[in-house]
């Protein structure tokens, strides 16, 4: 029978299942059910392989024409030796993929990567503000005229430096999803970021250059030695710990984060060394202690004690390390009447240790910049070789307060004598 849409809907519903095929069109056929459902059906054998049934619709909501010009391509396919099933699955996984939105890459990118607790929380809470309307749609829909404005936007309105980053960030989500493919099909042909170096806009931020002269070193040494000590009603508000973590990282050069996540298992007051350990670079970090070093940990082990912490700097409520004293040094810029951030600090360590002298090599290793791996064997002589670096710190910054004030206020024995104790080494 040559199926048409009138003689399909005189086709009647018999006990059983039946189906009649089409005299023009090879392949199809339509299948009445015993309830009266009319479904157009196909089949034909795949070349070199074997046989597949493949449901069309229903009539009439599917016409016969329609169904016929499906059922000579679905043909045409088999006979070069595709199978539709399995080309259906493909275009339906392809359409799925270009339907991901941003956040679901984001958070694949951020899995497959191994990164610090800390730089996925900074990526998360930079994605989260700048791209907000932008992460349930589907990543494949930003386009380069989107990016462009948006960028502006973020500019004016939460500054250069921080839409600079935020671009940045999503610039690698972006190639990350270019790597997505499905049978030859790319989730992702270009990045659009990359409109904003064609462009040529300006996103070259300033590196931060501050570092305290001596002036300012003398302010602060004074500050913690006579004015906070001395001062029988402070109302500066410094405590104890803010203080000993400031002048740990002038002293030491270390990064805020393992200041922060110093334990006082790494603290040897016998041997004169303490470890940072899971540092930026992800090594253990060894430092000598100066003697301005040896007093700090001496004074804050006493504050510490308060606390019963393993960490070295606790937090003030509940367990754990102490993370950033944000207003501890906004406190402390207010006293000594200058304003400084941190990771300035860390800047002066390297500014004044170069003008005492100190080889650029021997910098990078007491900041512990990445240089190639070094053997276990060698961290102990390394440590002591490096003494001399910090010690040079010390007499550098104290020849920048009077002598005979910094004589009558520091005294490296004045707190008492710590000996082997099972809660450091």
């Amino acid at each position: 029978m040559k199926l048409t849409d009138a003689k399909i809907n005189e086709l009647k519903a018999k006990e059983a299942d039946y189906r009649i095929s089409c005299d023009k069109t090879p392949g199809l056929s339509i299948k009445i059910t015993p309830k009266g459902r009319k479904t157009f059906v196909v089949d034909g054998r795949i070349k070199g392989s074997g046989t597949r049934r493949i449901t069309l619709g229903t009539s009439p909501a599917l016409s016969t024409s329609d169904a016929r010009e499906q059922a000579q391509r679905l043909m045409a396919m088999m006979h070069r030796g595709d199978d539709p099933k399995n080309i259906k699955l493909q275009q339906d996984a392809i359409r799925e993929m270009q339907l991901k939105t941003l956040s679901s890459v984001f958070s694949e990118f951020l899995a497959a990567r191994s990164l610090k607790k800390k730089t996925i929380r900074d990526y998360q809470n930079t994605m989260n503000s700048v791209f907000e309307a932008w992460l349930n749609q589907p990543i494949a829909n930003i386009s380069r005229t989107d990016v462009f404005s948006l960028y502006v936007l973020a500019s004016d309105e939460r500054g250069k430096a921080t839409a600079v980053k935020a671009f940045r960030i999503l610039s690698s989500v972006i190639n990350y999803a270019k790597a997505d493919d499905i049978g030859g099909v790319r989730l992702l042909t270009e990045n659009p970021v990359e409109v904003l170096k064609e462009k040529r806009v300006d996103r070259h931020v300033a590196r931060r250059e501050r570092y305290l002269d001596e002036d300012e070193i003398e302010k602060l040494m004074h500050f913690d030695r006579v004015e906070r000590t001395f001062n029988p009603k402070p109302t500066h508000g410094v405590t104890e710990q803010g203080m000993n973590y400031v002048m740990l990282v002038l002293f030491t050069g270390m990064r805020k984060s393992e200041v922060c996540n110093l334990r006082w298992e790494d603290v040897d007051f016998k041997k004169q060394t303490l470890v940072a350990r899971n540092t930026k670079n992800g090594s253990n970090h060894y430092i000598p202690m100066s003697d301005m070093i040896h007093w700090k940990l001496k004074a804050q082990k006493k504050v510490a004690e308060l606390k019963v912490s393993p960490w070295v700097f606790p937090r003030k409520v509940g367990e754990g390390p102490m993370t950033e004293p944000k207003s501890q040094l906004a406190k402390i810029c207010e006293a000594v009447g200058f304003k400084f951030m941190l990771h300035d600090l860390r800047r002066t360590f390297a500014t004044h240790a170069t003008e005492a002298g100190v080889s650029y090599d021997q910098l990078q290793k007491a900041l512990n910049h990445k240089s190639g791996s070094v053997t276990s064997g060698y961290i102990i002589k390394n440590v002591e070789m490096m003494r001399p670096v910090f010690n040079t710190i010390f007499e550098s910054y104290t020849k920048m307060w009077d002598a005979d004030t910094f004589s009558q206020y520091f005294d490296p024995e004045g707190y008492e004598e710590i000996t082997d104790n099972t809660d450091f080494v």
